[in-house]
């Protein structure tokens, strides 16, 4: 944890990503200093506002932290602003605390040698709302039908006098690449999970049921949710918007060498509506694949 004054930039490199801007510059000796790497976390402390940024920029002669003025209101900063940062996201805050003071809070559910299924919501809380819930859900649906799993949730709020939602403040990308910046993930990032299921909320009015899992398992999965919520549900990853099949996102990289990864982007409705429902047409969808052997 260390100090670090803000400087404000308008330097296209650093609004790249156009719907959080979280992207950030350092310094070489302030990377140096904090032993920082491309790619890498940051979490931003300003006063009662906190959110993250990922390292982009590692470069000499400039100022220690960098970040584009676009993204000043996720931490309701300002040019020349003293802030803490660190490289450990959530900050041991209760979900009680993360909820009312603008805070993310880091849930694992293990016991430390399970590795049949993982369920997982990376953006739980506020950010993908009802998303943590869904994955709660089936957990306990897995583990009622007696079939080891575990269960990991990132949850991230916005502060209550912030004007711009959870999700600008808290939607993490790429989490794998700095997987130390989570401490309850790094109990089970090498742990290579037989299955994992990663419940996501998008905007769209059909559900996607993508990730590299077999398409079969997909199918099931899919057949299920279209069966307990009549909504379009699509698992050609050819028709997807947001197929999910890049190694490096989270449920794809913590399976094991089969690959048997489910990345499930849900309807608003479905994720305030429907959670019992998404869940048990998860859980029985898996049941009912010949490709799911969880003994």
């Amino acid at each position: 944890m260390a100090r670090a004054t803000v400087s404000v930039s308008r330097r296209e490199s650093l609004s790249q990503d156009a719907k959080c801007k979280n992207y950030a510059g350092v310094s070489a000796e302030f990377a140096d200093r904090l032993d920082l790497t491309d790619h890498q976390h940051l979490r931003i402390d300003n006063s009662q506002y906190a959110t993250y940024y990922r390292i982009v920029e590692i470069s000499e002669n400039t100022a220690p932290l960098v970040v584009h003025e676009d993204s000043l209101d996720r931490f309701g900063g300002d040019d020349g602003d003293e802030v803490t940062v660190s490289t450990t996201i959530p900050q041991a805050e209760t979900p009680e605390r993360a909820a009312k003071t603008g805070g993310v809070h880091e849930a694992l559910v293990d016991d430390g040698h399970r590795d049949t299924v993982a369920v997982i919501a990376p953006h739980a809380g506020e950010i993908e709302k009802h998303t943590g819930a869904i994955a709660e859900q089936c957990h306990n649906l897995l583990r009622s039908r007696g079939i080891d799993a575990s269960l990991w949730r990132l949850q991230g709020y916005s502060h209550p006098d912030q004007d711009i939602s959870s999700f600008r403040v808290w939607h993490f990308s790429k989490i794998m690449r700095s997987q130390d910046s989570y401490p309850a993930l790094g109990r089970i990032v090498d742990r290579d999970f037989e299955y994992v299921v990663g419940v996501h909320r998008s905007g769209y009015s059909h559900v996607e049921v993508g990730g590299l899992a077999d398409r079969g398992l997909r199918e099931s999965i899919g057949e299920e949710l279209h069966r307990r919520t009549g909504r379009e549900v699509r698992t050609d990853t050819a028709e997807m918007n947001l197929p999910g099949t890049a190694g490096i996102l989270s449920e794809n990289y913590l399976s094991g060498p089969d690959d048997q990864a489910v990345h499930i982007e849900a309807t608003p409705w479905i994720c305030d509506r429907e959670q019992d429902s998404a869940a048990r047409a998860v859980v029985e969808g898996l049941e009912k694949s010949p490709k799911f052997d969880p003994l």
